[in-house]
């Protein structure tokens, strides 16, 4: 959405690394415990998991295109039912990965600002310096997610300010804030390390962003819906632009192929911030915007839009510029929503960001990222995934002996599973808290009378063991 504190707010207090949740809930980023595996070798487990249905789609492993299960049971002496219908709407293969933790000590801040900002960066870290303010034309973008990690990280912040501190070292995390040129753009650079969610932060934007359209005007670049609209908050309302129809005599200037963009930004995050994503991490589809989409409907590229506010203003945006495309980044794999173990469904506490990078001809020309790994190695092509059926009986086994009564603070009555989704999700092994490996699982949630999730429990979808639970 539009301009200033909502435009970005919307988009950016989504969820960090922390991912969004399953169906329209909106999960957020509060504190979590690290999720074991209590085998000795996950490396070899996970590995092992791919020997059994080679050549057989998710369809055939799960025992139809649709399945069900419903069972009554208890836990903790509290009646329970798991009621949940799951449609396979997405036959890809189904990798395990292998991934590596960023932890503070592998994070080479100086060399991370050197490769994007050269070596006569600023540092708002002097008297001259001390603060970004968007009335001194600083980044919109950087002030909030300054704001943003600020309140993910539990400290005091206004968002309805126009500025922030630009160097924060505190107990729990730091964020440092810089200036410096990137291909003949003047750009600003975000850093920031959570020890509390041992997640890293980068945010990188030009400091104008019309630089980049050739109109100082335009102040803000926005990004279209998978549905080929553009939401923007204008005058306390929703103005709703359909692309084809507003901008239909100003095209995409962007003509590289979605392998030519993915390259782009896996490439520049690999060369400059030393992090590696894979392909199939990036998306152009994702639904940033959280809207009702008719699945029979093809989704279109989420476009990046180049606007001021007088082209909100105008009924055909006036003056804007379609320029490029938006990708999530780490969001989903294969087009399975993944979920990080930093996730938790606390409703007092929102998320951070959806991790996205503009790119075009170009190249990478900013992005917003929350990471907690770089990825090592793909285990395996294909997981073996365990019959729907088997899965659920596990889950029925393993819920009540490991729910305890602090994950069902908030149930009120029977405690009724009845959403369920197919995810990624980390699992640390138990021997060795740096080898971890991503894995197919199941997120299956009870919901209260008021509509509250009460538990997601995570079970892993290769042989149903127990993953974690979070509340």
């Amino acid at each position: 959405m539009h301009i200033k504190k909502k435009k970005f707010l919307v988009v950016v207090l989504a969820a960090m690394l922390g991912l969004s949740g399953c169906g329209s809930k909106t999960t957020v980023v509060d504190d979590y415990g690290q999720v074991e595996d209590t085998s000795s070798d996950s490396s070899e487990k996970e590995a092992a998991a791919v020997q059994g249905n080679a050549g057989m789609t998710l369809t055939d492993m799960l025992g139809g295109s649709t399945v069900s299960y419903k069972k009554d049971f208890s836990i903790n002496g509290k009646p329970a039912t798991i009621d949940v219908v799951y449609a396979v709407n997405n036959d890809k293969d189904l990798p395990i990965y292998k991934v590596e933790p960023l932890s503070e000590s592998n994070i080479d801040e100086a060399t991370m600002v050197k490769n994007l900002l050269g070596d006569k960066a600023i540092a708002f870290n002097t008297e001259e310096n001390k603060y970004l303010n968007e009335n001194k034309e600083d980044s919109h973008y950087l002030i909030r997610c300054n704001q943003a990690i600020t309140y993910h990280n539990h400290g005091q912040i206004n968002f309805m300010s126009d500025s922030c501190p630009g160097w924060q070292d505190e107990s729990s995390y730091y964020i440092h804030n810089y200036e410096g040129s990137y291909n003949g753009v003047t750009y600003q650079l975000l850093i920031s390390y959570s020890k509390l969610y041992n997640e890293m932060s980068v945010c990188f934007f030009p400091k104008s962003v019309g630089e980049l359209a050739g109109d100082s005007s335009l102040k803000y670049v926005d990004t279209s819906s998978i549905d080929g609209k553009l939401y923007e908050y204008y005058k306390n309302n929703v103005k709703i632009f359909d692309l084809d129809e507003a901008m239909g005599d100003r095209p995409n200037l962007c003509n590289k192929t979605d392998d030519e963009l993915m390259e782009s930004i896996t490439t520049t995050l690999k060369d400059t911030i030393n992090t590696e994503f894979p392909k199939e991490g990036i998306s152009f589809y994702d639904n940033l915007n959280n809207l009702v989409i008719d699945e029979s409907v093809e989704p279109r590229k989420c476009e990046a839009v180049f606007l001021g506010e007088d082209s909100v203003a105008s009924d055909n945006l006036e003056g804007a510029v379609r320029d490029g495309y938006c990708a999530t980044v780490m969001m989903s794999l294969n087009g399975y929503q993944l979920i990080n173990d930093s996730v938790s469904l606390d409703e007092d506490r929102e998320g951070i960001m959806v991790n996205t990078a503009f790119v075009n001809d170009s190249g990478t020309i900013g992005f917003n990222l929350a990471a907690k790994y770089s990825f090592k190695e793909k285990l395996a092509d294909s997981a073996d995934i365990m019959s729907f059926e088997k899965a659920m009986d596990s889950f029925v086994e393993a819920a009540p002996e490991n729910l305890t009564s602090d994950n069902l603070e908030k149930a009120d009555g029977n405690i009724e599973f009845s959403r369920i989704n197919l995810v990624y999700f980390p699992v640390i092994s138990a021997e060795n808290s740096n080898e971890i490996t991503i894995v197919p699982a199941w997120s299956i949630e009870a919901d209260n009378k008021k509509k509250q999730t009460i538990v997601r429990v995570l079970i892993n979808a290769t042989d149903g063991s127990f993953i974690s639970a979070m509340n």
